[in-house]
This record gives structure tokens, C-alpha cells and sequence, in this order.
């Protein structure tokens, strides 16, 4: 195998909105995507950077670095600079920016990864403006003065080519967003939720490949473990930047720790389910009766058992149906 670049990649060139320049990357790669331009020969490589810390060479927060590939002759090739993306002017910044996913826009969405649940967990983890934030003119709510951490833990749309963000979609909800799924209709979209509990969220646009507006549901399963329906969500701010808690309200499906999901092409859609050694996030739920885990987790030893704490040390692949709304586990873990 031939790598695309060797020796040192440290650098990347910042956007004139940020003085210009180079700046050593951020840390913590996660997420590694590709925007095709053409698709046999030109491309865009995204790497998102879950490290969110103070920059003063780039922006507090976390960040991604884009760059262009080309192939001549079978050989790919880099094309141009490593170029930092621009949050901050046109979105405000990110934090913890962890998965990710190809639109069928030929854009790229970030995850924003356990959002602060205030503006001192914000300043803590390394984002020093804390002022407050109107939402930009274009995207939903527009014109809405918000608190600056009500502002992170977002689907984050960026063009790779300009590399600018271009918006939060704010009706696809606030919660540990871990990755996404863009369907082929160019309305659906499916959202995992790296948490325990987790949820299982589907996005649809009210216009094909314009995901500003639509309706949030969530996922509840049959008792049975056979089926399940989509819950509408209400599309109100309010219930939106408190996405996981406003679908466990309306009686969601809790699972353990949503993270990639990807799709075939004959309505099969696989998730991975992390797990978590002690999972007492799914216990107080429980108790209060008002949701339920997965039928494959109520099947797990000592999840019934009145203890405060539920060990599911391996997590597992979940493959999920469309035509029937089936959740069930494709390779259990361990």
C-alpha cells in the first residue's frame, strides 16, 4: 500500500477569517470521511478532531481539517493544502466533534459529542467565550438568543471545498451525538446517541436534501421485540435542546451507547451498540417505569434482578429494518 503523504502532516492552513496562516492541527482524530467531487478521480478526506481545548492559533473547541485527493494514473494523491475548517464565524464553533457522515449534498455533517450542560462546563473544558448566541440568519430558529452551551451538541453541516461550516441543524436535536446516516430519499436521516441511555432518533426533512426543517421522531419497540413506531417529537427549541430527555418523556426505547451506523441498500441499517461496564444510567428509568431497554438488553443476566447496577461488558452490532421497524442483535459482543 502506497500512503497518499508521508513524514510529518501537522500543519494546516488557516482560514482568512482566522487570520491566515498555518497552525499545528488538533488532536484526537476521530471520525475520517470522504466527499466525492468526481467519483472516479477527486475527493475530499475530512478528519474531525474530538479534542476540544483553548487554541489560541485556531478557536477553542474541537475542529477538522479538510483536504483535497486526486487520482491520476490509479494513484491518489494529496491536492492542495491541509486546511482547517471555519465553526466560528458562520456557527459559532464546535466541541467534541466526534462522528460523521456524507450528505447527499456532496457536504460532510460533524457530530457534536457530549455537549456542556452549562456555560462553566464549557469555560472548563476549554471554550472561553461565554457569551450569549443568536442563532444565524438561514437555519432554524433563526434570530433566537440562546445560552453559548445550548449552542453545542449539534449536527454540524460543512462544505469541504469552501472549508466552511454552513450551519447547525438544530430540528435534528441536542444530545451525545455520535454519528448519522443520510438516506438515498435525501429526507431521512437516522441519529445514533453515544449514552446510557441512549435513544434511536430519525430526522425527516419536509424538502429532499434540505435537512433545515422536518420532523424528530423516536424509536420505541415492541414489547415483543417485534417492530416498533416512530415518535413524534415536538419541534419546539425547548424540547429540542434536550432531545434524549424530551423522547425518554414520550416513552422512547432506552439502549446502551448508540455509536456508527451505516446502511445497505436493501433497508438494512447496522449499529453499533458500545456497552458499558456498569450501566446503572438505565436503572433510575427502570424504576420509574416510564421507559424500557431494548428487548436484546431485557434478556441480558441482572438487568431485572433489583440491583442498582447492570454489567453488558461487550456491547454488540443491532441490525434495524425498515419495512418492519425491527431492532434486533446481528453479532452480540464477547
Amino acid at each position: 500500500v502506497t500512503p497518499l503523504f508521508s513524514g510529518s502532516s501537522s500543519m494546516v492552513v488557516k482560514p482568512a477569517s482566522l487570520g491566515g496562516g498555518q497552525a499545528p492541527a488538533k488532536q484526537n482524530h476521530d471520525y475520517t470521511g470522504i466527499v466525492s467531487v468526481n467519483d472516479s478521480s477527486e475527493a475530499y478526506l475530512i478528519v474531525n478532531h474530538e479534542l476540544s481545548s483553548k487554541d489560541d492559533n485556531l478557536d477553542d473547541g474541537g475542529g477538522m481539517t479538510a483536504f483535497k485527493v486526486k487520482r491520476t494514473s490509479g494513484n491518489w494523491s494529496v491536492d492542495g493544502d491541509f486546511r482547517y475548517v471555519d465553526f466560528k464565524s458562520t456557527v459559532g464553533g464546535t466541541v467534541q466533534n466526534c462522528g460523521g457522515a456524507e450528505t447527499p449534498n456532496k457536504t460532510t455533517v460533524t457530530a457534536e459529542e457530549y455537549p456542556p450542560v452549562d456555560n462553566l462546563t464549557l469555560f472548563n473544558g476549554g471554550f472561553r467565550d461565554t457569551s450569549d448566541y443568536v442563532i444565524p440568519a438561514g437555519s432554524a430558529f433563526a434570530g433566537t438568543t440562546i445560552k453559548r452551551f445550548e449552542n453545542f451538541g449539534w449536527m454540524v453541516d460543512v462544505d469541504p471545498v469552501t472549508g466552511m461550516a454552513k450551519e447547525k441543524y438544530y430540528k435534528m436535536g441536542k444530545l451525545s451525538h455520535e454519528g448519522g446516516l443520510f438516506m438515498p430519499d435525501g429526507k431521512t436521516v437516522y441519529i445514533t446517541d453515544d449514552n446510557t441511555p441512549a435513544v434511536f432518533l430519525k430526522f425527516v426533512a419536509d424538502v429532499a436534501k434540505d435537512y433545515t426543517d422536518g420532523q424528530l421522531y423516536a424509536y420505541k419497540q415492541n414489547a415483543n421485540g417485534q417492530g416498533g413506531q416512530w415518535l413524534a417529537m415536538p419541534m419546539t427549541f425547548a424540547a429540542l435542546k434536550d432531545a434524549r430527555n424530551t423522547a425518554l418523556g414520550l416513552g422512547a426505547t432506552m439502549f446502551n451507547r448508540l455509536e456508527w451506523v451505516v446502511g445497505s441498500k436493501n433497508g438494512r441499517i447496522f449499529i453499533t451498540e458500545t456497552g458499558r461496564d456498569d450501566v446503572t444510567g438505565l436503572k433510575p428509568y427502570m424504576k420509574a417505569g416510564t421507559n424500557m431497554p431494548a428487548y436484546h438488553l431485557m434478556t441480558q443476566p441482572g438487568i431485572n434482578d433489583g440491583d442498582s447496577t447492570f454489567t453488558d461488558y461487550f456491547g454488540r452490532v443491532l441490525e434495524f429494518v425498515e419495512s418492519t421497524n425491527t431492532i434486533k442483535v446481528f453479532v452480540e459482543g464477547g
